[in-house]
């Protein structure tokens, strides 16, 4: 190579070859002759292990992309194994080859075949859960510590593959059982706070971690797996919403008879341990995104705008079912306050017998602030319909059937609206006593609304039977 360097200069030169003639010797020329050969030799021989190597990476490719169906098939583990293999041989290769492989044909079979593992995968979850979805009774079942352990991982970041977990794949018969013994089913805690769950969202949440799992193992195509966890959450959230919220569930295969507020209220406290989990699964698919060239360098930016976007769908189903519960008492109002100028006991003891009943099954479900939001609306409803029922536009009280026949109108008027002030208070007085809700502005302003609009008419009464 110092014989090129030496020679290159007059080589180039009109004169070179005069001036080679001159200088060298017969000697130096064979020399320099056979350098060049060499140097020939070297780049020809290096050229031609480039394209065997490249040659072999296509072969490689080619009978990885003949057992696509096959691998995507196979275990997760399988397929993490042969991804990182997959890379490695072709890193080896590119060093074998002295120069860089100028076409990825390796890198692009092995994140087109893990992908097609992903979708097999994510066209079984879909089924498997649209399966679980009709078939929900919407009924409680038990967060066994395996299950627990799911979310325990969903929540650190931490990567579960399904073949370490000893999961029970009779969850629900054992949750029945233990339902049977009278034992208290146990919640799914996130975060500190308890959850209950029905069957098929403890089947979403081992679903997303597996997805999870393949975005931590399978680097190439962690950014499809993280469209995929959107797309599966999303279908969870809507497929809910029809059953539950729009009575669908009526239709299903399940077969219910009527959507009931324990029914909405197991639906929102799966909705709030999905948003409890959002953030830390924001976290991991972030943390494991591929931002390598041949990806989208906004993939990372998207799939958090689709995370968020998600997180209000289910935020705004949340406060939706939230909703429902006060339409419920609502509707009941409407038929009950039918009977309120005729017969005000019956009417006030359905109203607190209903309002009970409601307080009764979503303070077992519910937490504390959440049924303190709910009761505090119902509460503001109640005194409301009670307020528009027993006055009319000109703010004067409403007249009366009365039930006896006392000796004159005036003395029976007042008797009946002295009975009515009587069963109104009851209904404040009762609404008042629910436990973890405090006493709203609501019916303060109800209790005086009695008091202002019936106290004159108890004196008068007192007065006349005196």
């Amino acid at each position: 190579l110092d014989f090129v360097s030496n020679v290159d200069s007059p080589l180039k030169s009109p004169r070179g070859d005069a001036n080679i003639h001159k200088a060298h010797s017969e000697e130096e020329i064979a020399r320099y002759s056979s350098a060049l050969e060499l140097e020939t030799l070297a780049a020809q021989s290096q050229a031609a292990a480039g394209r065997l190597c490249q040659g072999v990476l296509k072969k490689a490719a080619r009978l990885l992309m003949i057992r696509e169906d096959a691998t995507a098939r196979a275990k997760l583990r399988d397929v993490a194994k042969l991804q990182a293999t997959g890379n490695k041989f072709a890193v080896d290769i590119a060093r074998a080859s002295g120069s860089p492989i100028k076409q990825p044909v390796m890198h692009n079979a092995l994140k087109q075949i893990s992908k097609a593992f992903l979708d097999r995968q994510h066209r079984r979850h879909k089924n498997d859960l649209a399966t679980a979805l009709d078939s929900e009774k919407w009924g409680q079942v038990d967060a066994t510590p395996e299950r627990q352990a799911v979310l325990d991982a969903l929540a650190t970041g931490r990567v579960i593959l399904k073949d370490d977990l000893q999961v029970n794949n009779g969850f629900l018969e054992t949750a029945i059982s233990e339902k049977s013994k009278k034992r208290e089913l146990r919640g799914a805690r996130v975060d500190g706070k308890s959850h209950k769950v029905v069957w098929s969202a403890v089947l979403l949440l081992d679903m997303v971690a597996e997805k999870l799992a393949a975005a931590a193992t399978l680097p190439l195509v962690a950014a499809h797996a993280g469209n995929l966890v959107i797309d599966l959450l999303r279908f969870f959230e809507s497929r809910a919403r029809y059953l539950v919220l729009s009575a669908g569930a009526l239709n299903s295969s399940a077969r219910l008879r009527t959507i009931t507020a324990r029914h909405l209220g197991l639906a929102s406290q799966c909705l709030s341990l999905v948003v409890a989990l959002l953030p830390h699964i924001r976290a991991t698919l972030v943390a494991h995104i591929s931002t390598t060239t041949d990806d989208d360098p906004q993939t990372e930016t998207k799939i958090v705008q689709g995370l968020d976007e998600l997180q209000r769908e289910y935020l705004d189903h949340h406060h939706r079912i939230l909703s429902k519960f006060v339409s419920i008492i609502s509707e009941m109002l409407d038929t009950v306050a039918k009977t309120a100028m005729t017969d005000c006991n019956s009417f006030a003891a359905n109203v607190v017998k209903n309002v009970e009943a409601m307080h009764s099954v979503l303070s077992k479900l519910l937490p504390p602030e959440q049924l303190q939001e709910v009761f505090t609306n119902i509460f503001d409803l109640v005194a409301t319909k009670i307020t528009s029922i027993f006055v009319d536009d000109d703010g004067v009280v409403s007249s009366v059937q009365n039930l006896a026949t006392p000796s004159s109108p005036k003395q029976r008027n007042a008797a009946d609206r002295k009975r009515i002030a009587d069963d109104l208070r009851f209904i404040v007085l009762h609404l008042s006593k629910l436990q973890a809700v405090p006493t709203s502005s609501s019916l303060r302003r109800l209790d005086t609304f009695i008091t202002e609009k019936f106290a004159s008419i108890s004196s008068s009464a007192s007065s006349a039977t005196n």
